[in-house]
């Protein structure tokens, strides 16, 4: 029997709670139907189950624990609540600009055990990471043979503004990731300029959409019916939005 390909998949805060880890659970249900055995590493809350992502069996669950929100809960591999790839998360979580040079350092030394870990055990052909920020660099650094593939939610860059500190840091790491997934057009321009990389190693997917999820109904709905799917959060433009669809 022909040995089944392997993706190990990097995501450096909780899956299925925003939108990375929701197109995280999408792309391992494709990746399964297209024959790739998988496994993820992900962040997660000390003393929580490891959450589903995707298809995957639990013991194909790699967690990094943080610190949980629950006064006296069980101790994590890092001693603060997972950071966010945006300032404001539906969950509790610390700020990356925030976070102290030492708190910075222990993150550093427990993800990059961490993938050195799931690496030699799982062995993976390829690897997919999550959000162009500081899990990405050291994915690099800890499968410098391997081919590694990143996608770009446009958070990351954003946080270079609010955290300059590590900016050039996280550019040395990342410009060296073989391939790079943007949403947009101009997100692509805009990582070639800030990574120093070529556009032919950036390719435009999407964002995508579950078709078994979103499609129309067996019966026409109103017109006048709009449905918003995303964040409550003004930091993603809600509240013009709901004025600009009050003034159609």
């Amino acid at each position: 029997m022909a040995m089944r390909n392997r993706i190990l998949h990097v995501l450096s805060q909780r899956p299925g709670r925003t939108g990375s880890g929701v197109t995280l659970d999408a792309v391992v249900e494709q990746a399964g139907r297209a024959g790739w055995d998988q496994a993820a590493v992900i962040g997660i809350p000390a003393g929580e189950t490891p959450p589903l992502v995707g298809n995957l069996d639990p013991t194909a669950v790699f967690p990094v624990r943080f610190r949980g929100p629950r006064p006296g809960g069980p101790p994590g591999d890092l001693d603060f609540p997972v950071p966010g790839m945006s300032d404001v998360m539906p969950y509790p979580s610390s700020v990356w600009s925030a976070l102290t040079a030492g708190q910075l350092d222990d993150y550093r030394r427990v993800w990059t055990a961490h993938l050195q870990d799931a690496i030699d055990r799982f062995r993976p052909h390829l690897i997919h990471t999550n959000h162009l920020w500081l899990v990405s660099a050291l994915v690099r650094r800890a499968a410098p043979d391997l081919p590694v593939v990143a996608t770009c939610h446009a958070t990351g860059l954003r946080q270079r503004e609010l955290c300059p500190h590590l900016a050039e840091e996280v550019a040395h790491g990342c410009r060296r990731i073989d391939r790079f997934c943007v949403l947009r057009d101009d997100h692509r321009w805009q990582l070639a300029r800030t990574l120093a990389v070529g556009p032919d190693r950036i390719t435009v997917t999407g964002a995508g959409y579950r078709d078994d999820l979103f499609h129309p109904g067996r019966t026409p709905a109103d017109p006048d019916q709009v449905l918003y799917v995303g964040k409550f959060s003004a930091a993603k433009g809600l509240p013009w939005l709901l004025d600009a669809v009050e003034a159609l």
